[in-house]
């Protein structure tokens, strides 16, 4: 029994980032003490392994988008020369679909594809974060009103001289890419892995399913509380279709706000 049991066994990779959460379940037809001890610790170790992975995404973007702000191109995005610098460097990194330096204000006046309308960008939450407290950030599920994609956008301050935050820094991943960044990692056979947002719905999946894009995480019979910040934790539950799976979660980064 103990191996029929174990050859029901399938592999559920959930990466939930921003914040980031890696989920691993694992599909029985009973529940047997040793199977759930065995391949919680294997789930657990998938998990800390594909964490790591996507903290090196993100924390790339932010070394990237701290460094732009620095250029001098950058520092006056109102010129001429901003927009030919970035319409220069989108053709250098596959990862981005598109980069944009809004000023202080919101208006998108430097960006490196082609804009056919006004775009103002001051609502956006992660656009607040950078620029009232000079930090890093990343936004959530959006449909993106330059590039006209579904992303996630990050950001980053772009300081004067004078320590004044005079424009921010904007890095547009699509949803598409990061879905196929998935599949680079050689997940287990009949793996699911998928990435969310901080309001918990998926930004990225694999196997690719865009028509999830933009939905919660109970697509996938996961619930995931945005506030909490979680480091691994595993726990059985039962499915949607009355199968026991094993998950364990990791929170990637989060947003960190000050008080005003």
């Amino acid at each position: 029994m103990f191996s029929s049991l174990k050859s029901r066994l399938y592999i559920f990779l959930l990466i939930v980032a921003l914040p980031g959460v890696i989920t691993i379940f694992y599909q029985a037809t009973q529940q047997r003490a040793s199977a759930i001890e065995k391949h919680t610790a294997h789930a657990i170790e998938t998990a800390r392994r594909l964490a790591h992975a996507q903290a090196i995404i993100i924390k790339d973007t932010e070394n990237y988008l701290q460094h732009l702000s620095s250029v001098k191109e950058i520092q006056n995005p109102r010129s001429d020369a901003c927009q030919v610098f970035l319409s220069k460097i989108i053709q250098l990194n596959t990862t981005y679909i598109n980069i944009g330096i809004p000023t202080s204000d919101g208006e998108l006046l430097c960006n490196a594809l082609p804009l056919s309308k006004k775009v103002n960008v001051f609502d956006r939450a992660y656009f607040q974060q950078s620029l009232t407290n000079k930090v890093f950030s990343i936004g959530t599920y959006q449909h993106d009103r330059a590039s006209q994609s579904s992303s996630v956008n990050f950001s980053y301050p772009v300081i004067a001289a004078d320590g004044t935050v005079t424009a921010i820094a904007v890095a547009v991943v699509s949803l598409d890419w990061w879905s196929r960044q998935l599949s680079n990692y050689n997940l287990p056979p009949s793996s699911i892995a998928f990435i969310s947002d901080e309001e918990t719905s998926i930004v990225a999946n694999f196997p690719v399913q865009a028509s999830l894009h933009g939905l919660t995480s109970g697509e996938y019979n996961v619930s995931i509380e945005a506030a909490r910040e979680y480091d691994l934790q595993t726990e059985v539950i039962q499915g949607k279709d009355d199968l026991l799976r094993i998950f364990t979660h990791k929170t990637l980064y989060k947003n960190v706000w000050f008080p005003s």
